[in-house]
């Protein structure tokens, strides 16, 4: 199956890009195998590093209201990552 992945921020500057289709098999699987398919083609760490640095939504709905890295995703499916900013005084 193939899913089309958005990168905003500084995620589109470590990928070289801006939209990425990513190859998983199966005709669904879990967000988290196709946050390790990206980790393989661009060296983003987004599984390891994913809870509180990075807001991520599936077809349009906040991954964690689908069950978070264990979310299904299926054929078509359209994954947006966009880094969240943390700041301080």
């Amino acid at each position: 199956m193939l899913v089309e992945v958005k990168f905003l921020g500084s995620l589109e500057r470590a990928a070289g890009r801006k939209r990425a289709r990513v190859k998983v098999g199966g005709r669904s699987a879990k967000l988290k195998d196709v946050l390790n398919k990206l980790h393989e083609a661009f060296g983003l760490k987004v599984v390891e590093e994913a809870a509180g640095n990075y807001a991520i939504f599936v077809n349009g709905v906040e991954a964690g209201l689908l069950g978070g890295l264990e979310a299904k995703v299926e054929d078509g499916a359209e994954i947006i990552i966009l880094p969240v900013v943390h700041g301080g005084s």
